[in-house]
C-alpha cells in the first residue's frame, strides 16, 4: 500500500513520508495494542517519562487562533492518516515524534484521549487546522485536516462513476490511501456527527483518473470529531 497527495489538496506520499521519518513499515494485517513489537515497547517505555512530562502541558483553555507557529501541508499530512492506517504501522509514532518533526503549539485532553492543535497554509494562505490523537501512551493513532467541519449533506450529491475531482471539491484534505498494484484508492472523510464517510475508488490504468465505485458512511472508530472541544469545533 502507498499513500500519496494532490499536490494542491491531498496527500503528498503521506504515509512513504512518514516511514522514512520515522522507520516504519506496514504490514498487512491489522495491529491492535497487544500486536506492537518488543522493541517498539521497549522504545516506548524509555520514552515514556518524557511522554507523560509533554502530556502534562495539555491545555483546554487557550483558543486556537492564538496559535502563531505555522507547519507546512505537506509536513503535517505525514500525520493525516486514519486510524485504519495508524494500526498497521509496526513501530508506532509517538507525540515526542510529532513533537520533534513539526511542534505541537497546543495540546488538548479529553478523558483518556490527547490531540494536538497545528495551524497550517494552504496555496492560496487560507488558514487551515489539523489534529492529531494520542492515546494515554503518548502513541499516535488518528489525524485529520480538514477547512471546514463537513456533514452528509456535503456527499449527498456523489454517485457511481464520478471522478475523483469530484470528491477534492468537497472536501480536498481528506486521508487518501492509494493501492497502486491494484489501481484501486480509498478516501476517509471526517464528519461532524462522529461518523465517516467512506469513498472507494478504482481505475482501469495508472494513466486514467480515479472513478467512484462505492461510497457509505460508518461511525467513525476513534469518534474525533465529538471529541474536540467546542473551542475548537468553533474555528472550523
Amino acid at each position: 500500500m502507498k499513500i500519496k497527495q494532490n499536490s494542491k489538496r491531498f496527500f503528498l506520499l503521506a504515509v512513504c513520508l512518514l516511514l522514512c521519518i520515522q522507520g516504519v513499515i506496514i504490514s498487512g494485517c491489522h495491529k491492535t495494542d497487544s500486536d506492537i513489537s518488543d522493541k517498539t515497547a521497549e522504545l516506548i517505555a524509555e520514552s515514556k517519562n518524557s511522554i507523560q512530562e509533554l502530556l502534562k502541558k495539555a491545555n483546554n483553555r487557550t483558543t486556537a487562533d492564538n496559535i502563531t507557529t505555522y507547519c507546512s501541508l505537506e509536513d503535517f499530512n505525514k500525520y493525516n492518516i486514519k486510524k485504519d492506517a495508524y494500526s498497521r504501522i509496526t513501530t508506532s509514532v509517538t507525540i515526542l515524534d510529532v513533537e520533534k518533526n513539526i511542534g505541537i503549539p497546543l495540546l488538548r485532553k479529553k478523558g483518556n484521549i490527547y490531540y494536538s492543535v497545528h495551524c497550517i497554509k494552504n496555496n492560496r494562505g487560507d488558514r487551515l487546522y489539523g489534529f492529531i490523537m494520542y492515546r494515554e501512551s503518548g502513541i499516535a493513532m488518528d489525524g485529520w485536516l480538514t477547512d471546514k467541519l463537513h456533514t452528509e449533506k456535503d456527499f449527498v450529491t456523489v454517485a457511481v462513476g464520478n471522478s475523483i475531482s469530484v470528491i477534492h471539491k468537497i472536501d480536498p484534505y481528506s486521508c487518501f490511501l492509494e493501492n497502486i498494484h491494484e489501481n484501486s484508492a480509498t478516501s476517509y472523510h471526517t464528519l461532524a456527527n462522529g461518523k465517516e464517510y467512506i469513498v472507494e475508488y478504482e481505475r482501469p490504468d495508472a494513466e486514467s483518473e480515479y472513478k467512484v465505485v462505492h461510497a457509505h458512511i460508518k461511525q467513525d472508530t476513534t469518534n474525533f470529531s465529538n471529541l474536540l472541544l467546542a473551542i475548537d469545533k468553533a474555528i472550523i
